[in-house]
């Protein structure tokens, strides 16, 4: 493993920890000490020279050797470990340390790398997995007509009521509301809101308890939880809701017609607004369909993977996780402790269940490494770089900063290896699509042609 601008002169892998020695060549450092001189002069100015012709000592001596040197290694030790990890058959799979660094001008430069790698696992015949069936879901019209209503609903014009009217169908009230199990609150079942009466995306039928009400009126009711509930410890049960409306106002629904399609958008006719509504439906049905598939297949993927897995390395996983979720509930109304007693679990109980995913999870990792390499998929450079654009984008940081960020711990060589799983994942489920019927074989999806 060496070429004529790095060598690495030790190579050992003990349980799941690579330790490499690379060595870079002695020109290649000489170039970025001049590429770092000529980096740092177009920032500082050295009295007695002329712009951008101070000598290296001198904006060395300037800038302080330390610093200097600082500077090339930047340039050298993220460029060359990546270098010298890249054909691993064991992929990294953590930050890298870096120590015994060696740096002289004139000289090769030299430091030692230690990452965790993936660990040592056996993978069954991949292309030969016996995926069930998933059947297609078929768009009904009265999934349609629920679209529709609920566009009417939105396009409703709000009138306040008379003095003595009171909340009927498609009144829009602004409630709290608060629900009770065998007399104990749950903080998950309790918020102020506003509330569409006949709208179903909230609770199906909760609306029909508060007609006849007016504003500042109180009532307790029981209302069953519907059987597919989320969290699924509460489907099906009966909760005690007590109910305050602060206000409510009368929506009139527009008519459905030729009209109100045209209102909705660029639409000449209903038919039209109802074509792009069935197949808007039709879309996510089959993403639904295709996703249950895909899940499938990564199950199937762990299954024929044989390994055994460091348990610190899923500890810290599972930790991660917790902390994860922890913060999803910071200046929540409800606490991640209330959370877990009002789902039914224990910390302990949701540990367990992290670290059946966690495993699996890196199974399925460690089988697409192994199959990447298998079939000789490939990353480019312009591809992470892509990538790269695109987190910038979502976190609204510069591209450049994102990559210091990767570069200081590499990590832009985990991103490449992110990559090339999705491809060899996504290969492999193009293969399991053409033989269950999904698609052609000569098809190709946007995201594998790019």
């Amino acid at each position: 493993m060496s070429n004529p601008d790095y060598q690495v002169t030790n190579h050992a892998i003990e349980g799941d920890r690579l330790t490499i020695d690379v060595e870079v060549a002695s020109p290649i450092v000489t170039k970025a000490y001049k590429k770092v001189h000529k980096k740092l002069l177009r920032f500082i100015k050295i009295p007695g020279f002329r712009s951008g012709k101070a000598p290296m000592d001198v904006v060395s001596s300037r800038v302080g050797p330390e610093k200097f040197d600082q500077e090339v290694e930047t340039e050298l030790l993220p460029k060359y470990y990546y270098k010298a990890v890249e054909g691993e058959e064991r992929r990294p799979v953590s930050e890298v340390e870096y120590s015994a660094k060696e740096m002289e001008k004139g000289k090769p430069f030299k430091f030692t790398a230690t990452v965790d790698v993936a660990c040592q696992i056996e993978l069954g015949d991949y292309n030969s997995l016996e995926i069930d069936e998933v059947e297609a879901v078929e768009v009904s019209e009265e999934d349609v007509q629920k679209q529709i209503e609920g566009l009417r609903r939105r396009m409703a014009q709000m009138t306040k009521p008379e003095e003595n009217d009171t909340i009927g169908d498609s009144s829009l009230v602004h409630l709290r509301y608060e629900g009770n199990i065998d007399g104990k609150n749950y903080k998950s079942l309790t918020q102020v809101t506003s509330l569409l009466v006949g709208d179903d995306d909230f609770l199906p039928g909760f609306g029909d308890n508060i007609k006849g009400m007016k504003d500042g009126e109180e009532k307790t009711f029981t209302y069953k939880m519907p059987e597919d509930y989320e969290p699924e410890n509460l489907a099906g049960k009966d909760v005690e809701f007590k109910v305050k409306i602060f206000t409510f106002q009368h929506a009139k629904l527009p008519e459905v017609n030729d009209d109100f399609a045209k209102e909705v958008g660029a639409f000449e006719s209903l038919e039209q607004l109802t074509g792009k509504i069935r197949g808007d439906l039709d879309d996510q049905a089959k993403q639904k369909r295709e996703q249950k598939y895909a899940d499938k297949l990564r199950e199937l993927l762990s299954e024929v993977v044989s390994c055994e897995l460091p348990g610190e390395r899923v500890e810290k996983a599972i930790e991660r996780r917790i902390e994860d979720i922890k913060d999803r509930f910071q200046n929540q109304p409800v606490t991640f402790e209330e959370h877990l007693e009002e789902t039914g679990k224990t910390e302990d109980g949701l540990r367990e269940d992290l670290d059946k995913d966690v495993r699996r999870e890196m199974k399925v990792d460690y089988a697409l490494d192994k199959i990447a390499l298998s079939e000789g998929l490939e990353v480019s450079d312009e591809e992470v770089e892509k990538r790269i654009a695109f987190t910038a984008q979502v976190f609204r940081r510069p591209a450049a900063e994102i990559k210091e960020i990767l570069d200081a711990t590499g990590s832009r060589i985990l991103r490449k290896f992110d990559l090339l799983r999705e491809k060899a994942f996504s290969m492999l489920l193009e293969r399991y699509r053409v033989k269950a019927g999904l698609a052609k074989a000569e098809e190709k999806t946007e995201e594998n042609e790019g």
